[in-house]
């Protein structure tokens, strides 16, 4: 009701707060669905949480598919998103 992720165990081991969009909402839904993760909603190889380094992999990977020249990272995200 809130539209809020809980993301626990983040950097540093805090749990955070953030937002959650209605589209967020809708893919995570049908994302669900496929996958059903167990133990991570979006769990890496054999149901573990992905390491810092997956996690910089992907996003450096998802800026070059959309273009993006400048140096990306997790932290980017982190404070750009809004």
């Amino acid at each position: 009701d809130r539209m809020l992720i809980h993301i626990k165990d983040g950097k540093g081991n805090k749990d955070r707060y953030t937002i959650l969009s209605h589209n967020l909402l809708t893919d995570l839904r049908k994302y669900y669905l496929i996958f059903r993760p167990k133990e991570y909603l979006l769990e890496g190889e054999m149901g573990k949480k992905y390491s810092p380094t997956s996690v910089q992999k992907i996003v450096k990977r998802a800026a070059k598919q959309a273009g993006i020249r400048k140096k990306v990272s997790p932290h980017t995200l982190r404070h750009s998103f809004a």
